[in-house]
């Protein structure tokens, strides 16, 4: 029976090998899988064989354990894929597509191929301050302080995920001092005269529709509007009685909308992102999420004009569902399009431009409309905390930001105050 020859330096259980390479040097080679699932292959010398096998049992344990951790080869962008893969799976769709912006276009060609484990404090200061002046990848531009700002707070938690993998021995984003240089503008609002063009407009809307192709027709324009038959002024009306934000109104249900009560439930939020179903027809998906905080999620009185409002909207949507029966998916949307699902809020901004042009009033967006709303509620001087909890602020934002965000819209206020004052 022929001999069989064991290798030398193999321990009996496989995990590790000791070579001698001279009289004073000993190699340690064992393998393990890294935090992506890898297996990878490590060396270590010592300068006894007791060392080393005392290094190799003590390995061999760790390993055999499942307590094994080591940033070994893993680099900053190999770390951020794995995160954003394996630790993502409860955040917002869109927050999550935002994040892997933020990982293929900034952290991975400024930090991506640097060791996790050589990783400095000095490495995130000089990246946070590079992406500030040349981030965007597009145009070269600076970035804005809000989203650098994003992007610090998700690498915080990335590399807060890797302290307590034991993967790196402290968050180096903590000693960061994030750049900014942004010069703040202000945010757009109605005054007052705006406000009464507006619902002047959103009251005679389709007869300013009609006057207005009238107008185009005699000026032999080819550009025609379309009058309004879905109900987008109700989404107006809303907005600026509510300061709720646009994903949010769009999502509501009709029995999130109580008229006995005056109360208006905003418990969800309309948005398009990014679909990561791998058999997705689309790049992008409508979908109906969770709003953006748990603040967020709240009860908002209604007003009796926007009650008022939105009884009119429910019985004109009644007549356009029978007339459009065989067509008309019934699903309890506030706002429906003509197959019975959630009307899409760029769709909402198209005809709030259409109606501040047909106003004559000065170019603005959607979120404008909340600014107004919160402005006029200070211009009347109700309080800011029931404010904050009326727009939804989350708890880190609270009444300080609130004020912070539209104080600076009383100028107006203040001015029109202090005429007359004396003493």
């Amino acid at each position: 029976m022929a001999s069989v020859r064991k290798r030398r330096g193999r321990s009996s259980n496989g995990t590790g090998t000791i070579t001698k390479r001279s009289a004073t040097s000993f190699e340690v080679k064992y393998t393990y899988k890294d935090v992506t699932g890898k297996s990878k292959r490590k060396s270590k010398y010592f300068k006894t064989r007791a060392e080393a096998e005392s290094f190799r049992l003590a390995i061999a344990n760790e390993i055999m354990s499942g307590n094994y951790k080591d940033a070994g080869s893993l680099t900053v962008g190999g770390w951020c894929k794995f995160w954003f893969e394996t630790y993502n799976n409860n955040v917002r769709p869109s927050t999550k597509s935002n994040y892997e912006g933020y990982i293929n276009n900034k952290i991975i060609p400024y930090i991506g191929e640097k060791k996790l484990e050589k990783l400095t404090t000095n490495d995130l200061q000089v990246f946070f301050n590079t992406i500030k002046v040349s981030g965007n990848s597009k145009s070269d531009e600076p970035l804005s302080d809000k989203t650098v700002k994003n992007v610090y707070q998700m690498l915080h938690c990335c590399l807060e995920q890797a302290v307590e993998n034991d993967l790196i021995r402290k968050n180096f984003c903590d000693g960061v001092e994030l750049p900014s240089q942004d010069v703040k503008e202000e945010a757009r609002v109605l005054n007052k005269e705006e406000r009464e063009k507006i619902f002047y407009a959103l009251d005679n809307c389709n007869d300013l529709i009609i006057r207005k192709n009238e107008q185009l027709h005699i000026e032999k324009s080819s550009t025609r509007y379309a009058t309004d038959t879905l109900g987008y002024r109700y989404v107006i009306y809303t907005a600026l009685f509510t300061g709720a934000r646009i994903g949010e109104i769009m999502a509501l249900q009709w029995k999130d909308v109580d008229f006995d009560n005056n109360t208006i439930s905003i418990r969800k939020s309309l948005g398009r992102h990014k679909d990561y179903n791998e058999n997705a027809p689309a790049k992008t998906i409508l979908e109906i999420g969770n709003t953006k905080n748990t603040e967020s999620r709240r009860n908002v009185p209604m007003p009796e004009k926007l009650r008022d409002k939105l009884l009119e909207h429910k019985a004109e949507q009644k007549k356009l569902i029978k007339n459009l029966r065989e067509t008309f998916v019934n699903k309890g949307y506030v706002f429906a399009n003509v197959s019975g699902n959630p009307i899409e809020t760029r769709t909402i901004q198209d005809f709030f431009k259409k109606l501040l042009m047909i106003a004559d009033i000065d170019d603005g967006n959607l979120h404008c409309l909340r600014h107004t709303f919160a402005t006029k509620w200070l211009e009347s001087q109700r309080d800011i905390k029931t404010l904050s909890a009326i727009l939804g602020h989350s708890s880190s934002s609270t009444v300080q930001t609130t004020l912070k965000v539209y104080a600076h819209a009383l100028e107006e206020h203040k001015a029109e105050q202090m005429l007359g004052f004396d003493y």
